[in-house]
């Protein structure tokens, strides 16, 4: 067995399986007791159509985030969202006239919309204003109405659902019609929304569904929280509280002198710090690292820390990244960088080639194990 497949092997053996730790799942989607009302009324029938979903959704439009929470785990995408309360057909018209005279129309009946459209406009043209380029009814000015009011709509779908009186306007207002018949259309024939109703109590149903929480980044978290368990067991002490209450948010050469007060006494560390001169190569933009660990006052020992349990594009962009810190970092002498990275992709075929070629970048590469039998380097 080479050396280097020796050096896989022992790192293999110390390789971490994910803990579930943290709560995988958030509270309840919706507050059953608020929208009881329309819950009820949507419970009791199970064969609506287009015209009846329109007019349940014209009384109730705040239905519209029952509906929600009912068939999605968190939100409609935005995408989704302007289907609804927008009509893509002649927003993706390639005559300039209609969706100028669309844009019009909405600009002239939502006034938030038209506020964002406004907003948009100075940093298109500064200095122009809405009204009067309306009056105007040449190409270019129609062009750069289509083009504020297009950016405008980017911003507001992902507003509309939190905002009562937006939806009242958007479902309610006659101008804006189409958009229930579209959101019944979709919630009949996509969703499937009389067999659903026929499956379940819908009281009962959103009462104890609950929202999955971002799995990445729990996996995130979950590598760093050990490696800080790990400090935390061998008397390291956190200064974070230290640099907040002294506003420190980049770490200089020395930091007794930085902050103005005594450092506390023994191993030092800290998180989610950038240190001045290290930044990252090709965006210029100093480098915010996971674990900062110190040597009579100074940033030493630059720490980044990730888990995969599977691969993916993040990982060859971490790679190729912290490649290019530890040679800059390396050759400045002042620091160093080490990567600490964990779970179980690194025990996949890709993941043992993957290894191989960064052990002859960085020399050591760290898993969480590791790491803590070998702590006695980074003090």
């Amino acid at each position: 067995m080479s050396s280097e497949d020796e050096a896989y092997v022992a790192f293999a053996a110390d390789i971490s399986f994910l803990e579930f730790r943290h709560e995988e799942f958030g509270p309840t989607v919706i507050d059953v007791g608020k929208y009881s009302s329309e819950i009820s009324e949507l419970q009791s029938r199970k064969d609506w159509d287009i015209n009846s979903l329109c007019d349940y959704l014209t009384r109730n439009p705040r239905s519209f985030n029952v509906f929600e929470a009912l068939f999605r785990e968190q939100r409609f995408s935005n995408a989704q969202l302007a289907h609804f309360f927008f009509d893509v057909d002649r927003l993706n018209s390639p005559t300039l006239d209609s969706v100028y005279e669309y844009a019009v129309l909405n600009l002239r009946n939502d006034r938030d919309l038209l506020g964002l459209c406004e907003r948009n406009l100075t940093v298109l043209r500064p200095g122009s204003l809405m009204e009067q380029l309306l009056k105007n009814q040449s190409d270019d000015i129609k062009r750069l109405v289509v083009a504020s009011f297009k950016m405008a709509i980017s911003e507001y779908v992902s507003v509309i659902p939190n905002e009562l009186a937006i939806l009242k306007r958007r479902i309610c207002v006659p101008e804006f019609s189409d958009s229930s018949i579209r959101l019944s259309n979709y919630l009949l024939t996509r969703l499937k929304l009389n067999q659903f109703l026929q499956s379940v109590n819908l009281s009962e149903y959103l009462s104890f569904k609950r929202r999955t929480r971002d799995i990445k980044g729990l996996h995130g978290k979950f590598g760093r929280e050990k490696v800080i368990r790990v400090l935390e067991q061998n008397e390291f002490k956190c200064i974070d509280k230290l640099l907040k209450n002294a506003g420190v948010t980049v770490l200089k050469d020395d930091l007794r002198k930085q902050i103005g007060v005594d450092l506390p006494h023994g191993k030092l560390y800290c998180t989610e710090k950038q240190v001045e001169g290290v930044a990252k190569l090709k965006e210029g933009r100093l480098k915010k690292f996971d674990v900062v660990l110190f040597s009579d006052g100074h940033p030493r020992h630059l720490f980044e820390v990730n888990f995969y349990t599977t691969s993916g594009t993040k990982i060859g962009i971490n790679e190729n990244e912290y490649v290019d810190l530890f040679e800059t970092i390396s050759k400045s002498g002042e620091c160093e960088f080490h990567w600490i990275t964990d779970g179980t992709y690194w025990l996949s075929s890709d993941g043992k080639q993957r290894y191989m070629r960064l052990l002859k970048r960085f020399g050591n590469v760290y898993n969480i194990n590791t790491f803590a039998r070998n702590l006695d380097k980074f003090r």
